[in-house]
């Protein structure tokens, strides 16, 4: 069993150089892997080993060079790194503002304060993804920097500072692999890697979306026709259910032949998405359009005829 261990600190630290050789060296013989990044403004790492105690000791170590440093552990049957990289950089996140120090902690906002704030022309919310990904979706009057890296956003922000005075930004990031989650009796922060850095964010909540698993458990009172954990559904119509207005699609749905996969999903939520159309405007024509040659649908998709 491998023990998973994470760590930062954000701390005025000149002398971050000096600890290189003396920590490799302690890794080393406790056969720890992983990523340690060293810098003036503090030290971040996710770290593991299989040995007793191994990451235990390095905490102690750290501590008596530095200061209490808190670690979050975590398990893995395999081992998560291939070898040890130590790392001396300029900032602890990769930003290009010549390693000014920082410790500030964003405010929390509930759904409903989030809603609101996005509705606030005061208030701007930078989507630093993909240029593919926001094509897809993104949040109302967003702003794309169109970066590839941190080091970038510093020129986007130079560009549009007249733009952005006086408002209150919000990041967006990703593509981004959560890590760790770190804290004691509750989350206190997250480590994402991001283009092969290690970032942590402090945040108070955490809303994975991995995918779902069916549990029939809330529509054993609906009167739905059960089979096999999954609700009954007519495939050779609309996959609507023996309740008129309700249909099933995707890994809750059963009929033979049923095979769980996307490209199924797909095929059962066209047809389920006709019916529920008709249904729910019965005096409006229903138009099938392709997007191979609707000059409608191109448009939305923000494509050149």
């Amino acid at each position: 069993m491998f023990k998973i261990g994470t760590f930062y600190k954000c701390f005025e630290f000149p002398k971050y150089q000096e600890l290189e050789d003396g920590l490799r060296d302690h890794c080393i013989k406790r056969h720890i892997k992983g990523t340690i990044i060293l810098t003036p403004e503090g030290i971040n790492a996710t770290i593991s080993s299989n040995k007793d105690k191994a990451l235990e000791d390095l905490n102690l170590y750290l501590n008596n060079l530095v200061g209490e440093v808190v670690f979050r552990f975590s398990y893995s049957n395999k081992s998560p790194f291939k070898r040890l990289k130590i790392k001396t950089r300029k900032e602890l996140v990769p930003s290009g503002t010549n390693g000014k120090s920082y410790n500030h902690k964003g405010k929390y906002l509930t759904p409903s304060e989030w809603h609101n704030f996005i509705q606030d022309s005061k208030n701007i919310v930078i989507d630093v993804r993909n240029d593919y990904e926001n094509k897809v979706g993104t949040f109302r009057n967003s702003i794309s920097p169109d970066t590839k890296n941190f080091r970038e956003f510093k020129y986007f922000l130079k560009k549009n500072k007249k733009k952005l005075k006086d408002k209150n930004i919000v990041d967006v990031i990703t593509p981004a692999q959560l890590v760790a989650i770190n804290g004691r009796n509750e989350v206190e922060s997250i480590d994402l890697k991001v283009n092969e850095e290690i970032v942590t964010i402090e945040t108070d909540f955490i809303i994975p979306l991995y995918g779902l698993i069916p549990k029939m458990n809330i529509f054993k009172n609906w009167g739905l026709n059960i089979e096999k954990n999954a609700i009954s559904v007519n495939n050779a119509l609309d996959y609507s259910t023996n309740i008129k207005g309700i249909y099933a699609i995707g890994d809750i749905c059963a009929y033979p032949g049923k095979l769980k996969l996307i490209l199924s999903g797909f095929h059962e939520g066209a047809l389920a998405a006709r019916a529920c159309f008709k249904l729910a405007r019965p005096n409006e024509k229903y138009r099938f359009e392709f997007t191979t040659t609707s000059t409608n649908l191109l448009k939305r998709l923000g494509k050149k005829e």
